[in-house]
């Protein structure tokens, strides 16, 4: 796929996602490896959501705080 037109279709589900008025639930977070670039836009997206609405982000993977 051409890399504007990928480009343009991950700007517009990023803009579907955070304008959709109810709150954005993230499931098993801790089993997805991101790389960079997808984790720069899963930073934008909980950025930008947690602006005008509720994000929640679950994981089963233990941890040590």
């Amino acid at each position: 796929m051409h890399i504007l037109v990928k480009k343009h279709v991950v700007n517009f589900l990023l803009g579907v996602l955070i304008n959709f008025k109810s709150a954005l639930t993230i499931d098993e977070i801790g089993y997805v490896k991101l790389n960079e670039s997808q984790a720069n836009l899963f930073f934008q997206l909980i950025n930008k959501k947690y602006e005008i609405g509720s994000v929640i982000i679950a994981s089963n993977l233990s941890t040590l705080w």
